[in-house]
């Protein structure tokens, strides 16, 4: 059976040439700007998920000390 690739025919393809910025904004300047912001929101994100699980480790372990102390 042969495969059809028609449908990759039509595809449009785009990279940051492709960003509008203001007249005054210098464009390599809010490229770099936008990438420095989601390096660092990916960042945040981490930090956070870390935190979290860290949170959720000491939980359980109070949760079992806890439970031994009633039991």
């Amino acid at each position: 059976m042969p495969l059809n690739y028609a449908k990759w025919d039509a595809l449009e393809l785009s990279d940051d040439s492709d960003v509008e910025v203001h007249p005054n904004v210098d464009k390599k300047s809010f490229i770099k700007w936008k990438q420095r912001d989601i390096h660092e929101k990916r960042a945040q994100a981490k930090a956070d998920m870390e935190g979290l699980q860290k949170e959720l480790e000491l939980n359980a372990n109070l949760d079992g000390q806890l439970s031994k102390g009633t039991s």
